[in-house]
């Protein structure tokens, strides 16, 4: 499976934002991306909420967490600013069973707890990639991005959207089916940089600067 392309974002406050979605908080999803990191030693959010109600990212230590109410935080650092990473998440319903991969393996984990109150998927709100508002504060993220996916009310293994050949994690084509009205997938084409590719319509808007310099030939193939 080819990527072509990555959604360049440095940290000026640029980044995407899907429309409010309307069918209430998911306490069980899935959320996927490519990410290559250009920026250490602070909290860079791949996809967060509009409103500080989840975030998907780095934390200062360079860790990863999906963070709110809900916690769930790798052990391990990630400061490699020279390879592409596969970072998966999945949550929900109940404290326990919150899970991170990265390149397909399953991390440990110092905190796994759950909250019904924040859920990826909030009534009345959107998703940003590239950024989160949390308390007023923006987590603007800093490096590359491709391939993002959300999947509302499943949990996707990770070897559905990639593989190990020759020792090394690569990209997979997904063959599953975005079931679920929220889910959504994002290529970050050029010329249609907030499309969704999932069929539902979830598109992304632009804010800030973000057009088709941001897009680059950077990518994990």
């Amino acid at each position: 499976h080819q990527i072509s392309q990555s959604l360049r974002i440095d940290s000026r406050g640029d980044f995407l934002d899907s429309p409010n979605f309307s069918a209430g908080a998911s306490e069980k999803y899935t959320v996927s991306a490519w990410v290559k990191r250009a920026g250490l030693a602070r909290y860079q959010a791949i996809v967060g909420g509009s409103a500080g109600n989840w975030t998907f990212g780095f934390q200062s230590d360079d860790t990863i967490r999906i963070s709110s109410h809900t916690t769930v935080q790798t052990t391990g650092l990630f400061r490699d600013t020279t390879s592409w990473y596969h970072i998966l998440a999945q949550n929900g319903p109940n404290s326990g069973d919150g899970a991170i991969y990265v390149n397909g393996v399953s991390q440990t984990l110092s905190s796994n707890t759950f909250n019904s109150n924040s859920g990826m998927f909030r009534s009345g709100q959107s998703l940003q990639i590239g950024q989160s508002n949390d308390g007023g504060y923006a987590y603007n993220f800093d490096g590359y991005i491709a391939e993002v996916y959300g999947f509302s009310n499943q949990t996707i293994a990770p070897t559905a959207l990639g593989e190990s050949k020759n020792g090394v994690w690569i990209p997979k084509e997904y063959t599953g089916s975005f079931g679920d009205s929220q889910d959504f997938y994002l290529k970050f084409a050029s010329g249609a940089i907030g499309t969704d590719s999932s069929g539902n319509g979830n598109n992304f808007s632009t804010v800030g600067t973000l057009g088709a310099d941001h897009i680059v030939l950077d990518s994990p193939t």
